[in-house]
């Protein structure tokens, strides 16, 4: 198909988009800790000794991996705007298409008797040629030092979303349910990316829960009444993040119609909360030779979260 100079600049950004979350998906640092991961959550059913953290090593995929027709074209089915289906398509593509592995099982469901109990995400087997099971997540959690709301500290921007609650069902129900569907699995991990947000105005917590890796992608959160002490020098431009596109760092040219500057940030995020309480992300960003690139990551929530919410996000 011919493409006009428009055209082919578009479906050129959208495939460099492609190219640096398949990156970020590989290289950025796992949200869980191997050695609390290794311990899990002891279930009947399954010793923990089996059930593994994701071996994660930095710096694993480099763009001369990647084949950039085919990953454009092995993704253009994919419309949705939910970021855990979009990660985990990515995660397939990295299986399947780089690390070129026989997959055997894709959201496989499990059923006890009439019933279904659960979903396998993922069963592959690796290059030793092991029987591999993967639970797949990709969890963004606002670090909430207060007490009077919920027993946890990490929550989600749908406030009934917790990293302790996610890591209970990864480990004590999730992981397990392949033993007695796929007997031969050797390997059972968490394979979970994300980031951490951390209050604008506070200083971060000194101890983290169990399993959440110290070495996490970070970012920072505010209310919708702290906007006006955002970044408001003149070199920085803001971008807000549209669904499923919340993983790889922000890249983006002088002329791009999405860039706003400090003033028309606030004004739009004004707006939007005078009509909703739904959370934004937004990237900043700064020059960085010929183009701007981002420098923080940002939730803005309203001033009601997590006590009342009006959206659910996951």
């Amino acid at each position: 198909m011919w493409l006009s100079g428009g055209d082919r600049d578009m479906t050129s950004l959208q495939t460099n988009r492609l190219i640096r979350d398949l990156l970020w998906v590989v290289n950025s640092p796992s949200l869980v800790t191997n050695a609390d991961a290794v311990q899990g959550i002891e279930s009947p059913r399954i010793e923990p000794a089996q059930i593994e953290p994701a071996r994660i090593e930095p710096a694993q995929l480099n763009r001369a991996q990647i084949d950039p027709d085919h990953l454009a074209h092995c993704l253009q089915k994919f419309t949705g705007h939910r970021v855990g289906h979009y990660f985990e398509h990515l995660v397939h593509y990295y299986l399947e298409h780089v690390r070129r592995l026989p997959i055997l099982a894709r959201s496989q469901q499990v059923r006890d008797a009439n019933r279904t109990i659960g979903e396998i995400d993922l069963i592959f087997r690796d290059e030793q040629d092991r029987v591999t099971h993967w639970e797949i997540a990709v969890k963004f959690y606002l670090h909430f030092p207060h007490d009077n709301f919920s027993p946890s500290h990490f929550i989600g921007p749908n406030a009934s979303d917790t990293f302790e609650r996610k890591m209970d069902r990864l480990y004590s129900h999730q992981l397990p349910l392949s033993q007695s569907q796929f007997p031969d699995v050797q390997i059972r991990q968490a394979y979970v990316k994300g980031r951490i947000f951390y209050a604008l105005d506070l200083p971060p917590p000194e101890r983290l829960p169990k399993r959440l890796s110290s070495d996490h992608a970070r970012g920072h959160w505010l209310r919708s009444s702290q906007i006006d002490s955002l970044d408001a020098s003149p070199a920085s431009r803001y971008r807000i993040l549209r669904k499923p596109h919340w993983l790889s760092a922000e890249i983006a040219n002088e002329d791009d119609p999405d860039l706003l500057t400090p003033s028309a940030l606030i004004n739009t995020l004004q707006r939007h909360f005078g009509k909703t309480d739904r959370p934004v992300l937004i990237s900043q960003l700064q020059p960085d030779q010929q183009h701007f690139a981002e420098v923080s990551r940002i939730f803005v929530v309203s001033q009601h979260w997590p006590q009342k919410e009006s959206n659910r996000l996951n």
